[in-house]
């Protein structure tokens, strides 16, 4: 049995195991000691706060700001090798059980809500909270959230300030709409905030996990300390003498400096979820993607008669934007005007192909077509809902989403749309089964799904779960329509956007949506180029799961989210982009303006991409060769049998850098090097020198042109290269193709 203490005077009640210290007011019930035993205090820098809080009513108001929080009581007990302790606390009508599992030094803690009064209450969310929060001295603190749009290692003192200096002076993200700023868990992100500091060698994480209701990360400043903040999405009506449950909130205080505590917090996630289903080795590292609408070619039998081309640029899989039938506003194919011919996602039948991209013999032939090419085909499938005008909002309206007055709900910011409700059953079985039959009839590859990231709750009464109890459920749907999938074509795959630990689990590959943002804010300079290394490294460390990630410099969605990327298209700025994802190991994702504006460095840049190993499949080192430019990003990817240096200028200015390559490290063990570049087929040439001894690699310079990309293949000597470059090269600075045959280094992209 885990030996405890528990100490009680009139202020707290102190609990104190073998490894961890927690103390609670006795005022408002609230958390406001957390340590290690023998480590310092991490909680409490501000004014008492209460731990837990719920939102509630019409006008959505959080009660603790307008009620008295009062603790009431508190029980524990030794259970299975760990200790259980519950603070109970009322608010208003309402009483919270704020129960913690102690096991070692992780702590599981999880909330429960029972309306005792004699009214219903309209839940909307319940707040968990980690009051004020900082770890060692303000100064030296630094605050992180991988898996969020964050810049990496932020000092506390920039992100303990009001929130609107925040946004308005992009300190603590580059990216510019605040509500983006933390995804929500465990579909887009696993939740993870964390505190710490190098100097006292001590790390405070928090995250979340449920299969219950998503949570919504979040922080609060005082100015010398943050409050952590999981809000979780669940919403019903809540009658008298009834109780709801939330997911966990998970907290770790460990003595490990950063790096090491993220390897504790990935061993701790995978410890915690359920075996990962086997990945098929078909989804891999080694595809790209074309990302394409059939109207833009034409439909279905143009995009056959383009595929020759794909196949000859380097494209391995198709994704095909909605192929059904949606509210289009004319009577003619989709132009590609979202706003008046309407949106291919708003589906109003998916039993029916749009008709006017060519019928399912044109959708046969398409695809028996790819096949032949060894091309796979995947369909966007949206789940956020259907059109207004769909025959399902007459013939199922239990299928979606209703308003407390009882009208169908909209999609947030999309009136087209209304809202499926996932937890209805046989939404489920309708939805599963018939895009089963959709891909057997088409021999299709898999489905994009397309979720809606809001949380839309059901204020319909007579439900079998809580009102937000769909945002989840679109987790099962994906699990057993990858089920179903794999069982009747065991390569068949899903595809998602959601990038959480939740997310990948029902996932073949995902579109890492997070990955872009950050590449594109290195390339207008919104992020330095070793903080993008940081941010790289620390995402890669907290994945409990590895599956293949997509990145894209522009998609369908970059002209509501990324206005700019597309503005990018064929400029040299656009090519750095693309090869910084493919240099950092995803796979690409390309748009028809694309592969139309930039044929020829992209054909080079995917048939490169293609013949080197360590591109697709080495380990990513990030921030291990210094430069002496800012201007610089440099990566080492490397296998067994092959060390790839890559080295992209961001910047305008033509340069000579010096780079630090770590020979030790990197086990360059020959006497003598040469750089094969790869990109333009011949050795780099530095003002006459081709190869560099094993010393001189420690302190090499490169002259980089303005915008450059290069991907140095570091080879002994006595070693002739096995790549075989493409038939032409791209010049990046003058936005010319030359002959590989009489370009030196200096003119490459």
């Amino acid at each position: 049995m885990t030996a405890y203490t528990l100490d009680q005077n009139n202020d707290s009640v102190t609990l104190t195991t073998g490894e961890i210290e927690l103390a609670f007011s006795r005022d408002d019930g609230g958390l406001r000691k957390l340590r290690r035993v023998g480590g310092p205090n991490v909680l409490g820098y501000g004014d008492p706060h209460p731990s837990v809080d719920v939102q509630v009513g019409a006008d959505r108001v959080w009660l603790a700001d307008r009620v008295f929080v009062r603790y009431l009581q508190h029980s524990v007990e030794e259970r299975d090798g760990g200790v259980d302790l519950v603070i109970v606390v009322g608010i208003g009508s309402l009483m919270l059980y704020d129960r913690y599992r102690i096991t070692g030094a992780l702590i599981a803690r999880r909330i429960s809500v029972v309306n005792v009064g004699d009214d219903e209450l309209q839940l909307h969310r319940i707040r968990l909270s980690l009051p004020w929060a900082c770890v060692g001295h303000p100064e030296t603190c630094r605050f992180d959230a991988p898996g969020n749009r964050l810049r990496p290692h932020v000092p506390l003192m920039t992100a303990a300030v009001t929130q609107h200096e925040i946004w308005q002076h992009h300190l603590l993200a580059p990216e510019m709409r605040a509500e983006l700023t933390f995804e929500p868990a465990p579909t887009y992100g696993p939740g993870l905030l964390a505190l710490h500091n190098a100097q006292v060698r001590e790390t405070l994480l928090c995250w979340y996990q449920s299969d219950v209701a998503l949570a919504q990360p979040s922080i609060q400043s005082n100015g010398r300390a943050l409050t952590l903040l999981h809000d979780l999405e669940l919403a019903d009506w809540l009658r008298a003498g009834v109780a709801l449950s939330g997911g966990t909130q998970y907290l770790l205080v460990l003595a490990e400096p950063w790096a090491e505590a993220l390897n504790v917090f990935r061993r701790t996630l995978v410890s915690l979820r359920a075996p990962q289903q086997e990945q098929h080795a078909s989804w891999n590292n080694e595809i790209a993607v074309y990302e394409v609408h059939p109207a833009e070619c034409g439909g279905f039998a143009g995009l056959q008669a383009q595929l020759a081309w794909l196949h000859e640029l380097g494209i391995t899989t198709l994704c095909l934007l909605p192929i059904w039938a949606f509210e289009n506003h004319t009577d003619h194919a989709w132009d590609g005007n979202w706003y008046d011919t309407g949106d291919p996602c708003a589906v109003s039948d998916f039993e029916r192909l749009d008709e006017t991209l060519g019928g399912e013999q044109a959708l046969r032939a398409l695809v028996d077509s790819a096949h032949a090419f060894s091309m796979h085909v995947l369909v966007d499938l949206p789940m956020f809902g259907c059109s207004r005008a769909s025959r399902y909002v007459a013939d199922h309206p239990d299928w979606l989403c209703h308003d407390e007055a009882g009208a169908v709900a909209d999609v947030a910011g999309r009136d087209a749309f209304v809202c499926f409700d996932w937890s209805n059953k046989a939404l489920q079985e309708y939805f599963v089964g018939q895009m089963i039959r959709q891909a057997q009839a088409y021999d299709l590859d898999g489905y994009r799904i397309v979720p809606d990231r809001m949380v839309v709750p059901n204020w319909e009464r007579q439900l079998s779960t809580h009102a937000s109890g769909g945002a989840l459920e679109i987790l099962e749907v994906t699990a057993q329509l990858r089920n179903a999938l794999q069982a009747w074509k065991p390569y068949a795959g899903i595809v998602t956007p959601m990038s959480g630990p939740s997310g990948v689990a029902a996932s073949a590959m995902c579109v890492d949506e997070l990955a872009h943002q950050h590449f594109f804010a290195m390339l207008l300079r919104r992020m330095t180029t070793d903080k993008m290394g940081m941010w790289l490294t620390d995402n890669a460390a907290i994945q409990p799961v590895c599956i293949p990630r997509i990145c894209f410099v522009e998609s369908h969605q970059t002209r509501l989210q990324t206005p700019l990327a597309d503005g990018l298209r064929g400029s040299p700025l656009g090519r750095v982009g693309l090869a910084a994802i493919i240099l950092c190991g995803y796979i690409p994702l390309l748009r028809p303006e694309q592969a139309w504006t930039d044929e020829p460095f992209i054909r080079q840049l995917l048939h490169m991409r293609a013949h080197l190993p360590a591109l697709r499949d080495g380990w990513a080192w990030y921030n291990r060769v210094p430069a002496t430019s800012n201007d610089a990003f440099v990566v080492i990817r490397q296998t067994a049998e092959q060390t790839i240096m890559g080295v992209l200028n961001v910047g305008p200015h033509k340069r000579a850098v010096t780079l630090t390559v770590p020979a030790d490290a990197l086990q360059l063990q020959a006497d003598t090097y040469t750089l094969y570049e790869a990109l333009s087929g011949f050795p780099w040439d530095e003002a006459g020198q081709r190869a560099w001894t094993r010393e001189q690699l420690q302190h090499l310079t490169l002259t980089l042109e303005p915008f450059g990309t290069y991907f140095c293949v570091v080879q002994p000597v006595q070693e002739p290269s096995s790549f075989q470059p493409s038939a032409t090269e791209h010049n990046g600075a003058a936005g010319e193709h030359t002959s590989l045959h009489v370009s030196a280094h200096s003119d490459l992209s």
